[in-house]
C-alpha cells in the first residue's frame, strides 16, 4: 500500500505543533512559552509510551522536573505550599486507591500526577484529575459498548493524565473560574 511515515518526522510535526500551541496560548516567545512547551513535550512522549507499552518510564517523568523547576519563576502565583499540596492531592489518592485495589493505577501513574502537580499547584492538578477520569471514563465505556474489552481488562491511562494536564496548564484558571461561578448559581 504505502510506506509509513518515520517516526522522526511526526516528532518534528508534534513539535512544531505544540510550539504553535504555546506561542498561541502564550503570546509568543518567553521563558513560560518554553516552560510549557516542554511540559507538553514530555507529556506527548509520555502518552505516546504509555499507550503503547502501558507503562510510564522514571525518567520520563523524571524530565518534568525541569519545567517543575522552570515553573517556580514563570508562575509566581503558584506558592510553594500549593505545589506541595499539588504533588500529594492526587497521587496520595490514587497510591491508596492501589492499596484498597491493587492495579486500579499503575504506579509511573502516580508519579506522574505527583510531578505534575508540582507544577500546577492544588487546584489546577484537581481539574485535570477531573478531566482525566472523565475523559478515561467515556474511553472506558466506549470500549466496554463496542466489545474491545471486558470488566477486568486494563488500559494506558497516562494519555488521558497527560491530556488532562496540558488541558488545566492551558485553561486550568479559566476553567476554575467558571466551575466557582457555575456552583454560586
Amino acid at each position: 500500500m504505502g510506506s509509513s511515515i518515520p517516526r522522526r518526522v511526526v516528532a518534528a510535526a508534534v513539535a512544531l505543533f505544540l510550539a504553535g500551541i504555546t506561542w498561541y496560548h502564550c503570546g509568543g516567545l518567553g521563558l513560560r512559552a518554553v516552560m510549557i512547551w516542554m511540559v507538553c513535550l514530555i507529556l506527548a512522549a509520555i502518552a505516546y509510551t504509555d499507550f503503547k507499552t502501558m507503562r510510564i518510564p522514571n525518567r520520563m517523568t523524571a524530565a518534568l522536573l525541569i519545567p517543575a523547576f522552570l515553573s517556580l519563576v514563570t508562575e509566581p502565583g503558584i506558592t510553594l505550599l500549593s505545589r506541595a499540596m499539588g504533588g500529594l492531592a492526587v497521587s496520595l489518592p490514587m497510591y491508596l486507591m492501589t492499596l484498597a485495589v491493587p492495579e486500579s493505577f499503575g504506579g509511573g501513574d502516580i508519579k506522574l500526577m505527583a510531578v505534575c502537580g508540582l507544577i500546577l499547584g492544588g487546584p489546577r492538578i484537581i481539574a485535570a484529575a477531573f478531566l482525566s477520569v472523565v475523559s478515561g471514563g467515556c474511553y472506558a465505556i466506549w470500549l466496554l459498548a463496542s466489545h474491545k474489552a471486558g470488566r477486568g481488562s486494563h488500559f494506558a491511562f497516562g494519555p488521558f493524565l497527560a491530556a488532562g494536564v496540558v488541558i488545566s496548564l492551558l485553561y486550568g484558571d479559566k476553567l476554575l473560574a467558571w466551575y466557582l461561578v457555575f456552583l454560586r448559581g
